[in-house]
Order: C-alpha cells, then structure tokens, then sequence
C-alpha cells in the first residue's frame, strides 16, 4: 500500500481499511494499535519529490472519508510545503 503511495506521489483514500490491508499484505499487523478501518493520506511533495505525508485514520469505521475530506488535506499539505520553500527562496534572492 505504502509502495504505490510513495510511487504515484497521490492521495488515498480507503474506506475498507481491513480489507484492503489483508487483500495486500495477509499477514500485516499494526506496529501499535489497531488496524484503521478508513483512511487518508496526502503526499508531502517539495519540489517535485515525496517528502512526506498527512494521514488521518478512522479505527471505529468504515466510510468516515470522501473527497471533500482529501482536499481539505491537499490544502494543508500545499501550504505546508510552500511555507517550508519559502526561507530557501528567500535566501537565494538576498
């Protein structure tokens, strides 16, 4: 799951988090926790590269999430990677 997420650089949104987890990796198991069973992840991206990601997760449902929720993500995620090229912009114009 985490593979095709860092290869697209795109935003996820699974709403059978139990189900898509055994159908990818059977035997996966939470490092803490409980599986999620809904979940979103934003890309962090910095110039073009995967720099990290926003991710909320829902371990009491299934369909906690929609659209409207990944793009209220997409926006935290461009303004917190716009605000952190900002000092390097800055530096290179002085």
């Amino acid at each position: 799951a985490w593979d095709d997420f860092i290869q697209r650089g795109e935003p996820r949104l699974i709403n059978n988090g139990v189900e898509f987890l055994k159908q990818v990796d059977p035997e996966f198991t939470p490092p803490a926790g409980e599986i999620p069973k809904s979940f979103i992840a934003v890309p962090l991206m910095t110039k073009g590269k995967l720099t990290g990601a926003i991710s909320i997760q829902d371990v009491d449902r299934e369909n906690s999430f929609g659209e409207p929720d990944i793009r209220l993500l997409e926006t935290l995620a461009s303004a917190m990677c716009s605000s952190g090229e900002r000092p390097s912009l800055q530096r290179s114009t002085d």
